[in-house]
């Protein structure tokens, strides 16, 4: 039962596909579901109008699913000159995630037809592709119009006589004369995905998806829906069709809790810091008595720099963005540590660069100098 509720949820979120027609009357884009949804009854109404032997149920679910694969690739134009292979091999893989959802007896797989009719013996259901085509099949009542055309037919076939593995081979060989990659993903958090700048949507939390993505070098980014500045990165060239890539996109951010005392504890070093910074300039004996006053200390250099997350992770610090926890509050970039250096300096970490900053400053300095306290220490 929890996996057929989770494929309705998983269907609601064609509610948010916005398609490029505007509803009658109404100044916004109609979406992919109230589309399917128009289309279905526009079907049952003219029922008593079809030829003998047509099977209306059988119509009806099929525009009932039609653009479920859309809930991945969005909508796809069909004014859109050329890349319908590719097209194809994404809208396939979409549909194989989502009918995956299913339990084994219910679970549908989908093969790809440019054209032609479901096949007898093996559709279970036929899903047709409506496009628009340059004023063909048109039905225009009064002042308005109603554009139906019919291309591209995707058959649903039952999964139990066809495995999985078919369909896979399927969205490769079609991948692959497309010139692109299929890939498997998988995340330890929910997130949107990228690849060289182009959106593929989101990523559910530890549930794998196959994408249809550029067979070159790429740049993979996944930026966590939870966490603001949360992302991981992946730099590779991943070829032909079987690679899988995790993305650990929660790692960074769950190394850091937060105490109901005003506290973080960073559970990779074992130590539990101040939330927040002194909260304006200080220079570096201000700083120790500061944390001293708070039950606390001055952290060390070595304590200060594994706070930097390389920018998976970022969090505001004044006027600036600091590569640490989001969990963090604070002012300034730039903090005192314990470690004296000469005889009137002492050193000081900053934490808004692509690596920890270090530097020596005098003692007696505090501007843009902040106390972050160490409270507890393994």
């Amino acid at each position: 039962m929890q996996q057929i509720v989770d494929f309705i949820l998983e269907l609601d979120k064609l509610k948010g596909v916005t398609r490029k027609i505007r509803p009658l009357g109404l100044d916004r884009y109609e979406n992919s579901a109230e589309h399917s949804w128009q289309l279905a009854l526009l079907a049952a109404s003219l029922a008593h109008h079809a030829e003998a032997g047509i099977e209306i149920d059988r119509v009806i679910r099929m525009l009932l699913v039609h653009d479920i694969g859309e809930i991945d690739t969005g909508d796809i134009m069909v004014f859109a000159e050329g890349g319908w292979t590719e097209r194809k091999a994404a809208e396939l893989a979409a549909v194989t995630r989502i009918f995956g959802l299913l339990p084994e007896p219910q679970r549908l797989s989908c093969s790809v037809g440019l054209s032609g009719n479901p096949p007898r013996g093996r559709a279970s259901e036929g899903v047709v592709r409506h496009r628009m085509r340059h004023k063909e099949n048109e039905m225009r009542f009064a002042k308005g119009s109603v554009v139906l055309g019919f291309a591209a037919v995707c058959f649903v076939v039952a999964a139990s006589p066809y495995p999985a593995w078919a369909d896979e081979d399927a969205a490769c060989a079609a991948a692959e004369k497309a010139g692109k990659a299929l890939v498997n993903f998988v995340t330890d958090a929910s997130c949107k995905l990228t690849v060289n700048g182009q959106g593929f949507g989101v990523l559910a939390a530890n549930k794998e998806r196959m994408i249809v993505i550029p067979d070159n070098e790429q740049k993979i980014q996944c930026a966590s829906t939870e966490v603001p500045g949360a992302i991981a990165e992946i730099e590779d060239r991943l070829t032909g069709c079987g690679s899988t890539v995790t993305l650990e996109v929660a790692n960074i951010w769950r190394r850091f809790t937060a105490g109901k005392n005003g506290t973080v504890t960073d559970a990779e070093t074992g130590v539990t810091w101040l939330q927040s910074d002194n909260g304006s300039d200080i220079d570096w004996e201000g700083a120790k008595k500061f944390c001293a006053g708070k039950g606390g200390r001055l952290p060390t250099d070595g304590e200060l720099r594994p706070l930097h997350t390389e920018g998976r992770v970022t969090t505001q610090c004044g006027e600036y963005p600091c590569m640490m926890s989001h969990l963090f509050r604070l002012t300034s970039r730039f903090f005192w540590s314990s470690v004296p250096f000469e005889k009137d300096q002492a050193i000081v970490i900053g934490l808004a660069g692509f690596r920890p900053g270090v530097q020596s400053v005098k003692t007696n300095v505090s501007k843009d100098a902040r106390a972050l306290c160490v409270v507890g220490a393994k």
